[in-house]
């Protein structure tokens, strides 16, 4: 085997072995995205249902709250009129918003981790999508390689 050969051989394998560096490197990454991906939109899920579950728990408290605002009104005025009933109606107002502020809270953090699956998914393609560029550019390089190994030995 002369030296041209050899280093033909060489520049095959040299080529061979980076291209399976690249796809094992894309695929790598592909697999870590899908699962950041199924991560995030499981987060997703989870941030509707915890702010579900908060906005119960406030609904539930204001009923509490507002239930013995009246039994003390009604108790020390005999009657739900004037400045009680307002202070009553003022708290389920402010009640009110505060569980709309909870939910919305909730929607948004939602929203965004749907935001992070979808770039978590994009980036799983790009990684398959780069494994396959990575395995042509090695099939070029090796051939290049190849190709001036038979031409230096003439």
């Amino acid at each position: 085997m002369s030296g041209a050969t050899t280093a033909t051989y060489i520049a095959i394998a040299s080529a061979a072995l980076t291209t399976v560096g690249t796809v094992a490197a894309s695929l790598d990454a592909k697999a870590t995205a899908k699962t950041n991906e199924r991560i995030a939109k499981n987060q997703a899920l989870s941030d509707v249902y915890e702010a579900e579950a908060r906005a119960s728990d406030r609904a539930r408290a204001a009923r509490a709250t507002a239930g013995a605002a009246r039994n003390t009104a009604g108790a020390t005025t005999g009657s739900l009129e004037g400045s009680a009933l307002d202070i009553i109606a003022d708290n389920a107002a402010t009640d009110e918003l505060d569980i709309l502020r909870i939910e919305y809270a909730g929607e948004n953090a939602s929203a965004d981790s749907a935001f992070e699956a979808q770039l978590q998914s994009n980036k799983a393609k790009r990684a398959g999508f780069d494994a396959a560029v990575g395995v042509g550019a090695g099939l070029i390089k090796g051939y290049g390689q190849s190709s001036s190994a038979k031409i230096a030995r003439g």
